[in-house]
């Protein structure tokens, strides 16, 4: 009875409250007190056995052996002692324990499952699906540190007194039946649950048998009482029924708090086994290897146990050694090991504490083959238990691995380093949760191997089971495939540890051994078990070592249970003396810094191995810095690797639901409300919301209020929720608030909470599911007072001042805009404020109107103020995670998606780069690779390099120049060493712009046991390398084709548009310059670029970035770049273009030149210098392109073909790639949208559409690139990518650089070589070259041209060197030499573009500090003006220089800042800012290389900086260290906050100086700040004057009368300012230096007056002024458009010639241009074509054959070509007399003018035997026109007088008509007979739609065959369209028919027919009354249904007729299906179609 109320009322409250909320709170008064699963903290099973290993009992020693050999074809079910319980259960599943089916307290059931669903098992609840894809019975839950109940209620974190949930603790009942097998009768038998989470209760046959917690290892149970039994006793093939209650949350969950997705179910194999009356209840194999690893000693510890023997006895168990690869006995004699057993056990209770009698035997084994990851040598010992007559009653069968695991000291400091067989192990590991995308963790065998066969495919050693036993087929699988494992004990707590100090007390102390024992015991034999962690982050701080600490007693249980393997727990790293002193073996850590790493071990002090237990977190796009971590490992003999975290992405695949999403507008101000949630039903017809609604901050909004305030809302509470619910908010900040307290309690309050509030009990039925009236008012004197459906419950007096109401908040409804996470748990119907305090009887009345003038802001939900958006995703599921399910208050986002393979199991390009991170074969070029010599270094353990194959290729770009393979002697490299090979590379000329490689590749010889879908076969690569090999050019990279000239440049104030042709392809572009931007851009007939390129500084964020907001103004930055100036600059085949500009909202100067070339190409250069004032980091600095989606095919020549980093791309080869932008999306399966796709070291890329068509972009030096089909903006505040638009277009991106990923997500983010620095200028130059060929070779070869060749200068040089930030972009620079440090001037060069560059002379430096400027042009005319200043300082700033060694802690060093911070140091206890140094996060290292400086002194201040405040625990402490070629030089001591030190450390003669800080414990707080850190050199010198004296005496007599206005004034104030600081006594040096270097720069940059002569140039520009003005006098081509293009250019001179020669170029350009001008000259030609005419219609048969007829003929021909080429009115003339001559000439046939009628004769004779069966067949017309023309031609003939043009034109007519016989009369047979077949069908029977489109085809039909002159290419046109007509008609379903068939159906009599028969016609009955209900069923539905019900009814089959007796009456049961008209008409129809095959496609299209 103490549970019959509670559960009754719990139940209540469950079905009232959780459908609509699902949120409660139980009251603490349980009915569950005292079950297991609920607050039973110390039991953690009922009559489970003790955990044993995991091995299976076998009837038969071969059998076994053979099934043992490999875990790839492992069957359990061979042995006849096992049987499976996986597959479909009943199930029924509950929400919560208050509707379970029975009490576990109950020791009997009684479960009816007849009705149950079916369930699969092994399965997770969570991922049952209905059909539609939605979940069935409940979503999973993801959160990582909080437990997922926090969703739900409230349970306090108590660790004495925890209790489990009960609200949505959901319970899934489970039952089955089974059979005992026949061979198992007297037999003991057990039932393994290898996992169920996460507490359950068995039963068999209704008995209560057990309970087990601790999901992820085995429960078993002795289930031998409980079986059924036969009249004998007998088990045997009796069924039984076994029923599972599972709970998803208990006792046990608090320590299963785990970074997963929550679920629950028996997610693992079920199964019986049997055991006789004695059996082998486990065993321990250990070896031994000696003190050289080469013996062995193989122990085994086996006990053996009583199960049901009454007498006991003797009994031996004996234990035989094999291989793997045979079944020869190794060992000489057997082990045996000898047994007396005592009598069994009275009672199960007994028998489960017996553990048996354990005996010890052992063995040595000679020198067996050892087992490391790279040789997994594995044997099996063969161990059978024997009665004491030697029979064999059970075999098990054990694989094992000969390996010894130990901690051996490296150093004399005492060092250790973890060891495999002698040698270093190195963990190249991955965290591996069990997942999966449909079935959860519930993972089979399918998906553990494929998880470890990518793993050895992609050179993963070794994982760590985070963080819970794994599947035990996973250790299988690691023994045979060589992976090593770090086996976890499922202990996690998180938020319990950190505030309750869960589990870390002694009530907890069974829990955490009980699980640690099950792991420990279950996996003890695995080979591949190389660790033991006691759990995960469970512990927060250092507790006491006593017993009151589990964690304490469960190291000491594990290193008595098992010495020989390694102890870890990330979170306890003590160690003491001894092992027996130390909680762990080896130090672990999570997520360090790779100068963490470095600082940990180095510090000598630090003695344990070290591993990384989680680093290299790759959460989405992310594993940045991998390779740099592993250069660490590789280096430190104590760094030995660790997991990566983690193996693969979780996420649960869940259906795509389309929503609703809402705004609500009110009456009174018109604001537009976003309603958060759903919206539903209200009081009185409208609606609610159930959520909150977010309205703007307005003035409209803010009561400003002296006349008081009222507060109205109707709401409905769900209950449950905890924490503050706001109902009516403007926050707790001077704000108003109406809502429910965390105390459960009304509270109001207004102009915030600090003057008092008004608090008062929920009323008792506040949570009773009605509406409830709340009203708060606040009146003029600040009275408050709280009305609950209209009565007065509570008031408060005199806390609030007026005026009310004043924020500027916005009005929260259901939430507090001030405080995220307040929100209503409920639903709110309407609500109002008011400016004034509403009366008593206004409440009760509630009737205020929304537009009141008191009302400040009112909502009631009206249908009519809402506006309701949809969406309509064609995705039908995604990859979820937390906050996707029900789990909106409590989880961790995509925290769960931090997999270096996706969700789907796929590789990631992340796995792909850490395969090539963790190779164990590399090759290094020491600086001989171009010679051929590089270092080969073998790092496996116990394998040969000559085990593989090795070959290499030379490449230059893609192609491959020479081959081989490594000889055996040369591959002939031991395990663990290394040495140099040759291989023989050709003698090839060096191209500038070209790449070289050596690339070499290890493969394999044969194909694996791990052999999978990526690697594995034989060839397959396991290691390879790229080596780009520096190679010195010897040809010069060629330039662009700068020989094309643009066939027309027209610039407007707003635009440029440019056009011209290539190759035959025309091009037109277009420039904005209002923008700055290209607009368009057209090649070959296609619009190949829609606009830009445009600046793009904003990243997607990844999931690293996160942590920090995006500056606003760089999120579509081509919005934010403002044109402050452009300059066009145009030449006949160059136009440049300069955009300069800056960014909104930051003071960031951004330039794009372009440099538009006449063949096409655009070469571009974006420079732009973020400044530092921009918020957060730099994500990119590049320029995107908006392409046309035609052009989707994507090759491009860089690092692929996976997705690829700065920091990321180890893995990634340079190639060439060819693939699309389709595909490339189809790459991203990163669980939320992020940057994605790039390509790093990206030399050129081109965008084609299928024809080859479309652009290249080749990049000066290189570039990242990337396409998609989204925008990076578009992809901001989706969760997933089916949420992102599609854009219109192609995104091609083209980066200088993006930041890296690193891994900030949880741990460091990139190092600082891989990111942007603000302030720092960055410039990028790249080609845009339009291309008609998609062509490898072509572009390759197209995209390899200088992008500077319109530029003169290609470099700087300083003392031959480049000067060091070079860039042809740059016109500024200066160099700081120390003084004293350098003994001679520098010497300044240039190198030049070619050959036809004008360098001016320039001074060299003869004093410091010095000016140089070089001017120099280009053969394109383009000038360049560099400055370059030298300058002596005193001080060389460390912030200044380069740095060789740039290594920081959590945040990237930084320059004169520290972490965006001034540095500030705290000096005799007052902070000083400082302008310069450095800022680090220890541990950090920085060097920089000062060898032939010359400098003395290392000078600076240094100390914790001052923003890192003494804290309680005073948590900064850091030492500073400085090393000077590898020693160290400076130590500063223990340094903590509030102190500092000045450092002056000599220096003198070092070379590589470092500055290291390293952590002086743990690395909290370290921000460490080397302020003013510079180099000196220590020596004294008075002010020199005499190098400014010098250059003001030679500069001081220039004339400004020779030189330009604007030149002259800066050399003016730089001469006046020099004679000042010369005069000047107090002048220090700097300002004479400076004085030096501005006179110097001003003098460099005079421009001398040039007087340019004019005259010619004018002269020819007025000349062809009067031809442009009369310009259509000319002839068009080539000449005239060279005339327009030198007349343009000349008058551009004339404004922009800065010398004479340019000048005079342009006047003989023009002068030649007009010269070459032809005049179009207009002829008379009217005479001459008169005549030719005439002369065209002679009759040549009537004049003589002849000279004179020929003469005539070529005079004809010359006259007619002259009318259209001739140019000249000579050539007309003498055209027309020639003619004329030509035809007097002609001689005519004397006939005495006697009229030629031959011909006419001729064709009439033809024309006569035309017969009338012949114009029969032609159309009456042109009959007709026979007729008459043979007549008047007969005439003619007969004509005496006829004359001969008579005679001609009867001829003529005749022969005309004579050609149209051939129009023949169409056939209209069919056509007629067609209509014919229409006309007489019904109009009735068809749709109206169907037959009104056929009327028009009818109607033209019918026209035709009234035409008599139809032909009968119309007749058959007309025929086509009129069946196409006809088929589309529409039969109107004949329903009538239908619904008479059915009533004659419906009359037959069931008796008269046989059953079977009957079935049948009533089956098609039932369908033919849906076609006849459906209101949309067409024709062939309803046909289908006719035919379907009358051939059933003809089917029906007749029951043996009885005699017919007297009375009985014959009934025609014939059926009638219709009247002959309607089976005429569908004869008709058929005929009408023409064939049958006609009438089935008609079907096809109805249907």
């Amino acid at each position: 009875m103490k549970k019959i109320i509670p559960s009754i009322l719990v139940s209540a409250m469950t079905i009232g409250c959780l459908a609509t909320s699902g949120q409660i709170l139980v009251s603490a008064a349980s009915p569950y007190e005292g079950e297991s699963w609920y607050d039973e903290l110390e039991i953690v099973e009922e009559n489970r056995e003790y955990a044993r290993s995991s091995f299976i009992p076998y009837h038969d020693a071969k059998v076994g052996m053979d099934n043992e050999k490999s875990a790839l074809s492992k069957d359990p079910s061979k042995s006849n002692y096992y049987a499976s319980l996986n597959g479909e259960w009943d199930f029924k599943f509950v929400q919560n324990p208050a509707q379970r089916i029975s009490d576990p307290d109950d020791n009997t059931i009684d479960w009816d499952s007849e009705g149950w669903d079916k369930i699969n098992v092994p399965s997770n609840i969570q991922t049952i699906r209905n059909e539609d894809g939605s979940f069935k019975y409940e979503p999973p839950i993801y959160t990582n540190t909080r437990y997922p109940w926090q969703n739900f209620e409230n349970v306090e974190l108590d660790a004495a007194n925890a209790h489990a949930p009960t609200v949505n603790n959901s319970v899934g009942h489970y039952q089955r039946n089974f059979k005992i097998s026949e061979n198992w009768d007297g037999r003991q038998v057990f039932v393994s649950f290898q996992g169920v989470e996460s507490a359950f209760y068995v039963y068999v046959n209704g008995q209560k048998v057990g309970y087990g917690e601790d999901s992820y290892t085995a429960d078993e149970y002795n289930i031998t009482p409980y079986l059924n039994t036969d009249a004998n006793g007998s088990i045997a093939g009796q069924e039984n029924t076994i029923s599972v209650q599972v709970y998803r949350w208990s006792t046990g969950s608090y320590l299963e708090n785990q970074d997963f997705i929550r679920m629950s179910g028996i997610f693992r194999d079920v199964y019986l086994y049997s055991k006789d009356t004695v059996e082998l209840r486990d065993f321990f194999i250990k070896q031994q290897l000696d003190e050289n690893n080469e013996d062995a000693t193989l122990t085994i510890d086996a006990s053996v146990r009583n199960l049901a023997n009454e007498k006991g006895g003797d009994y031996t168990v004996e234990a035989q050694l094999y291989s793997n690869e045979n079944d020869d006995p190794i060992l000489e004699e057997p082990i045996k090991m000898e047994y007396t057993l005592d009598p069994a056990k009275e009672n199960l209770e007994e028998l489960i504490g017996d553990l048996g009698i354990e005996k010890t035997g052992s063995a040595k084994v000679i020198n067996p083959l050892k087992w490391f990851a790279d040789s997994p040598n594995l044997y099996r010992v063969v161990l059978q238990l024997k009665d004491s007559k030697g029979e064999v009653i059970e075999t098990a069968v054990q694989r094992i691995g000969f390996r010894k695991i130990e901690n051996v000291v490296i150093n004399d400091a005492g060092q250790q380093q973890m060891q495999i067989n002698g040698e270093k192990i190195m963990f190249r590991g991955t965290n591996r949760h069990e997942t999966s995308l449909d079935k959860g963790r519930a993972i089979g065998k399918e998906e553990i191997v494929t998880d470890l066969k990518m793993m050895k495919e992609h050179n993963i050693n070794a994982i760590r089971t985070s963080h819970y036993p794994n599947n035990v087929l996973t250790y299988d699988l690691a023994d045979e495939f060589g992976i090593y494992m770090c086996d976890e004990a499922n202990i996690e707590t998180h938020i319990g540890a950190t505030s309750s100090n869960l589990p870390n007390t002694g009530i907890w102390n069974n829990a955490v051994m009980s699980r640690t024992q099950n792991m420990v015991e279950r996996d003890k034999n695995h080979p591949s078990i190389v660790i033991w962690s006691l759990g995960n982050e469970a512990t927060y701080t250092n507790y006491a070592l006593t017993d009151d600490f589990p964690f304490w007693n469960s190291t000491r249980w594990i290193l008595q249970r098992d010495p020989s393997r390694i102890r870890k727990y990330e979170r306890q790293n003590r160690y003491g003396a001894t092992r027996e002193e130390s909680m762990v073996d080896i130090y672990s850590s999570q997520y360090w810094g790779v100068s963490s790493v470095i600082s940990q071990v180095t510090n000598t002090s630090n003695k344990l191995p070290y591993i990384q237990s989680e680093y290299a977190h790759s959460m989405g796009n992310a594993l940045g810095n991998l390779k740099e971590y592993w250069d660490v490992f590789r280096s430190y003999e104590n760094a030995q690797g660790g997991f990566v975290w983690d193996w693969i992405d979780q996420s649960i695949e869940t259906k795509v639901v389309n929503t609703e999403s809402y705004t609500v507008t009110d009456t009174k101000t018109d604001t537009v409300g976003t309603v958060v949630g759903s919206l539903i039903d209200g009081r009185n017809g409208t609606k609610a919301v159930n959520g909150y609604v977010t309205l703007p901050a307005k003035t409209d909004l803010t009561a400003n209020s002296s006349t008081g305030l009222t507060l109205d809302a109707w709401v409905k509470y769900n209950g449950g929720a905890s924490g503050d619910q706001a109902i009516l908010s403007k926050g707790d900040t001077g704000g108003y608030n109406l809502k429910i307290d965390r105390n459960g309690k009304l509270e109001f309050f207004v102009n915030g909470w600090t003057a008092g509030t008004l608090t008062t009990a929920l009323p008792t039925d506040f949570s009773d599911g009605n509406w409830k009236h709340l009203t708060a008012t606040c009146d003029a004197d600040g009275n408050y007072k709280l009305y609950y459906n209209g009565e007065l419950i509570s008031e408060l007096a005199n806390k609030a001042t007026a005026p009310f109401d004043t924020n500027s908040l916005s009005i929260g409804v259901g939430y507090d805009p001030e405080n995220s996470g307040r929100t209503w748990s409920g639903a709110i119907d309407s609500v109002k404020v008011l400016n004034r305090a509403l009366t008593a009887e206004e409440i009760a009345a509630d009737n205020i109107s929304e537009t009141d003038e008191s009302v400040i802001y009112a909502m009631d939900f009206a249908n009519s103020k809402i506006t309701t958006t949809g969406t309509n995703y064609e995705d039908e599921t995604y990859w979820g995670y937390g906050g996707d399910w029900n789990d909106q208050r409590v989880n961790d986002n995509n925290f769960c998606g931090n997999g270096i393979v996706n969700a789907d199991r796929t590789a990631a390009a992340k796995v792909l780069d850490a395969k090539k991170v963790f190779q164990e074969v590399n090759f290094y070029n020491d600086g001989k690779a171009a010679a051929g010599t590089v270092r080969v270094v073998n790092e496996f353990l116990n394998t040969n390099l000559n085990k593989y194959n090795v070959s290499w290729q030379f490449k230059e770009n893609n192609k491959v120049l020479k081959e081989g393979t490594l000889s055996e002697e040369q591959k002939d490299l031991a395990a663990l060493s290394q040495k140099e090979i040759t291989v023989n590379l050709p003698d090839v000329e060096k191209v500038e712009g070209r790449d070289y490689f050596l690339e070499f590749q290890v493969t394999l010889k044969e194909d694996q046991v791990w052999a999978g879908d990526y690697s594995g076969h034989t060839g397959d690569i396991i290691a390879y390398e790229q080596l780009n090999l520096a190679y010195v050019t010897t040809i010069a990279q060629p330039a662009i084709d700068g020989n094309n000239e643009f066939s027309n440049v027209e610039e407007t104030d707003e635009a440029l548009n440019i056009t011209g042709n290539v190759n035959g392809n025309d091009y037109a572009l277009s420039l904005d310059k209002t923008t700055g931007y290209i607009t368009n851009y057209t090649f070959a007939g296609k619009t190949i670029m829609n606009e830009g390129p445009t600046p793009n500084y904003y990243r997607a964020q990844i999931d690293d970035d996160v942590y920090e907001a995006d500056d606003a103004n760089l999120i579509n930055t081509k919005d934010h770049f403002n044109v402050s100036d452009v300059k066009v600059t145009k030449g006949a085949n160059l136009v440049q273009v300069e955009v300069t500009g800056s960014l909104d909202g930051s003071d960031s100067p951004n330039t794009i030149s372009y440099q538009i070339y006449g063949n096409g190409e655009v070469v571009v250069t974006n420079t732009v210098t973020p400044a530092t004032t921009i918020s957060g980091s730099l994500k990119r600095i590049g320029m995107k392109l908006n392409v046309p989606t035609e052009f989707s095919n994507y090759t491009y020549y860089g690092r692929g073909p996976f997705e690829n980093y700065n920091d990321r791309n180890t893995g990634a080869l340079i190639d060439v790639y060819k693939t699309t932008v389709d595909a490339i999306d189809a790459e991203n399966k990163y669980l939320k949208p992020q940057e994605n796709g790039n390509r790093t070291d990206v030399r050129w890329a081109a965008v084609t559409n299928d024809a080859g068509v479309g652009f290249m972009i080749a990049a000066q030096d290189d570039m990242n690139s990337s396409v998609s089909r989204y925008e990076d903006e578009d992809m901001a505040g989706n969760r997933h990518m089916y949420q992102v638009l599609k854009s219109d277009h192609i995104v091609l991106n083209v980066d200088q650089v993006q930041r890296g990923l690193g891994g900030a997500a949880c741990g460091p983010g990139p190092l600082d070589q891989y990111t942007i620095k603000k302030g720092q200028t960055y410039s990028h130059t790249f080609r845009i070259v339009p291309i008609a060929t998609d062509d490898v070779d072509t572009l390759m070869e197209q995209s390899n041209k200088n992008t500077q060749s319109s530029l003169p200068i290609k470099s700087i040089l300083v003392d031959g060197v480049e000067l060091d930030g070079f860039d042809v972009n740059k016109d500024s620079y200066e160099v700081k030499l120390l003084k004293g440090s350098y003994d001679k001037l520098p010497v300044v060069d240039v190198v030049t573009t070619d050959g036809n560059v004008v360098v001016e002379k320039f001074n060299q430096p003869d004093s410091l500090p010095a000016v140089v400027v070089i001017k120099a042009t280009s053969s394109y005319g383009v000038t360049k003006t560099y400055t370059i200043t030298f300058r002596e300082v005193n001080e060389m700033y460390v912030s200044d220089m380069e740095w060789t060694i740039d290594e920081g802690g959590y945040f990237a060093n930084s320059r004169d800042v520290c972490d965006a911070n001034p540095i500030s140091l705290y000096v005799d206890g007052v902070v000083t800012d400082f302008a310069k140094g450095v800022g680090v996060h220890a541990p950090s290292r920085v060097g920089v290389n000062v060898a032939g400086k010359g400098y003395t002194n290392l000078k600076g201040i240094i100390g914790i900086n001052s923003n890192q405040t003494v804290t309680g625990d005073d948590r900064a402490d850091v030492i500073f260290r400085v090393f000077a070629d590898g020693e160290e030089i400076y130590n500063s001591g223990q340094m903590k906050a509030l102190r500092s030190k000045e450092i002056d450390i000599d220096v003198t003669g070092k070379s590589n100086i470092i500055m290291q800080v390293d952590t002086n414990g743990n690395d909290y707080n370290d921000h460490a700040s080397w302020a003013e850190l510079r180099f000196t050199v220590e020596n004294t010198a008075d002010v020199d004057k005499s190098g400014l004296q010098a250059k003001y005496d030679e500069f001081k007599d220039y004339v400004e009368s020779n030189y330009t206005a604007d030149s002259w004034v800066g050399f003016k104030v730089a001469l006046d300012n020099a004679k000042a600081v010369l005069a000047d006594e107090n002048a220090t040096q700097a300002a004479v230096d400076n004085a030096k270097i501005e006179l110097e720069k001003a003098e460099g940059l005079l421009e001398e007056v040039v007087v340019l002569d004019f005259s010619e140039l004018e002269k020819q520009i007025s000349a062809a002024d009067l031809i442009n003005q009369n310009l259509s006098k000319y002839q068009d081509g080539a000449e005239k458009t060279a005339f327009v293009a030198a007349y343009q250019a000349a008058k551009d001179t004339l404004s922009t010639a800065k010398n004479q020669e340019v000048i005079d170029n342009a006047a003989n350009t023009l002068k030649d241009a007009m010269m070459a001008l032809k005049e179009v000259v207009i002829l008379d030609k009217e005479e001459l074509s008169q005549l030719v005419t005439e002369a065209s219609g002679l009759n040549l048969d009537l004049y003589k054959d002849g000279p004179a007829k020929e003469a005539f003929k070529e005079a004809l021909a010359n006259a007619t070509e002259l009318l259209n080429t001739a140019t000249s009115q000579a050539q007309i003339d003498e055209a027309l007399d020639m003619l004329n001559d030509a035809i007097a000439a002609l001689e005519k046939i004397d006939i005495a003018d006697k009229v030629y009628k031959g011909a006419l004769e001729i064709a009439v004779d033809i024309a006569s035997q035309v017969s009338e069966a012949d114009l029969d067949k032609v159309v009456p017309a042109v009959v007709n026109e026979f007729r008459v023309a043979l007549d008047e031609a007969k005439a003619v003939l007969a004509d005496e007088k006829a004359t001969q043009e008579i005679v001609d034109n009867a001829f003529d007519r005749l022969a005309q008509v004579m050609w149209k016989l051939e129009f023949y009369k169409g056939d209209k047979t069919l056509l007629q007979d067609l209509v014919n077949k229409i006309d007489a069908l019904n109009k009735a029977d068809y749709s109206e739609v169907s037959w009104n489109a056929m009327l028009p085809v009818l109607t033209e039909a019918k026209d035709v065959l009234a035409d008599e002159n139809a032909m009968q290419n119309e007749v058959e046109e007309t025929y086509t369209d009129l069946i196409k007509a006809f088929l589309e008609l529409r039969l109107k379903p004949n329903k009538d028919l239908l619904a008479e068939l059915i009533k004659q159906a419906e009359a037959l009599n069931q008796a008269n027919y046989t059953e079977a028969s009957w079935q049948a016609m009533v089956k098609a009955l039932e369908n033919a009354k849906n076609a006849l209900e459906n209101e949309e069923a067409g024709y062939a539905v309803v046909e289908e249904a006719i035919a379907n019900l009358q051939e059933s009814i003809e089917g029906l089959k007749e029951k043996e007729e009885k005699p017919l007796q007297s009375g009985d009456t014959v009934k025609d049961s014939t059926v009638k299906t219709g009247d002959a008209k309607e089976i005429n008409q569908i004869t008709a129809i058929m005929l009408l179609a023409g064939a049958a095959v006609t009438l089935l496609k008609r079907k096809k299209i109805e249907e």
